[in-house]
C-alpha cells in the first residue's frame, strides 16, 4: 500500500479526473506559478518554467503534457 501527502500553503489544488482534467476555481487573477505533481512522473514535482496569466471574470485554459521519457515503467 502506497499512501501520499501534499501539503499546500494555499487553497488552489486540484485533483485530475479519470481522463487528466481538474478545474481550479477562484484562482486570484494575475501572473501565478502552476506546479505538476504526478506520482509516476520522476521527478515527481513538474513545474511549468512559464507563470500563468489568469484572466480576471473568465476562464484561462492551460494544457500540460509530462514528457513520457520521465514517467517510471
Amino acid at each position: 500500500m502506497t499512501a501520499w501527502w501534499y501539503v499546500s500553503k494555499n487553497p488552489y489544488f486540484a485533483v485530475t479526473d479519470e481522463n487528466g482534467n481538474f478545474e481550479i476555481k477562484n484562482v486570484p487573477a494575475g501572473s501565478q506559478k502552476v506546479v505538476v505533481w504526478a506520482e509516476a512522473a520522476l521527478p515527481k514535482l513538474v513545474a511549468n518554467k512559464e507563470p500563468v496569466n489568469i484572466k480576471a471574470g473568465g476562464d484561462t485554459t492551460v494544457e500540460y503534457k509530462i514528457e513520457p521519457s520521465l514517467v517510471s515503467q
